[in-house]
């Protein structure tokens, strides 16, 4: 930004994607996330900006995806938009609202969401092979957010999914002992 080396679009999109970012790390971590959970967050933040963006995620969505951030998790909320969503998209999602749905105690829901990021996860990581053969920059030398989110899930994607989804299960465990 301060070198000018932005497109317009990515100069338009820089800002709103900081101040989202910067709002899921204060609510999500008080501002003191690890540097996994800070990329994961970051990286996650910029795919769903590109989807939007893009209009991989329409208005409606958008909403769903408001309200899932308040707690909702039926037809309104998660329960209604995750079906609809590529898997690519739905992983960074379902693991921020993983984090949230922890922060507002409940935890089956969080655990349910990590097990989705999980899943996603594995599921668009791409082969060692098929990484090679094509290169992550494009064009003009820069990285694609796509592969940015690539990068994520086969680096530390895994890690930060793998601690939290134990972490949700332990909760569930300590709410309701058998």
């Amino acid at each position: 930004m301060a070198f000018r080396d932005l497109t317009p679009a990515e100069y338009f999109w820089t800002c709103p994607r900081l101040l989202g970012y910067e709002k899921l790390r204060q609510d999500l971590f008080d501002g003191k996330a690890t540097g996994e959970e800070d990329e994961a967050l970051w990286l996650g933040t910029v795919r769903i900006s590109e989807a939007f963006r893009k209009g991989e995620l329409s208005k409606p969505q958008m909403l769903q995806l408001a309200l899932s951030w308040k707690g909702t998790t039926n037809f309104l909320g998660w329960g209604g938009l995750a079906p609809k969503l590529e898997p690519s998209l739905r992983g960074p999602i379902a693991l921020v609202l993983g984090h949230q749905y922890r922060r507002l105690n409940k935890p089956a829901d969080s655990l349910a969401a990590f097990k989705i990021a999980a899943a996603d996860a594995r599921r668009v990581r791409p082969s060692a092979s098929s990484r090679r053969r094509r290169s992550p920059h494009r064009s003009d030398g820069r990285i694609s957010p796509q592969d940015l989110f690539d990068d994520v899930a086969m680096h530390i994607g895994q890690a930060v999914i793998a601690a939290s989804v134990a972490m949700c299960e332990f909760l569930v465990v300590e709410a309701h002992p058998m």
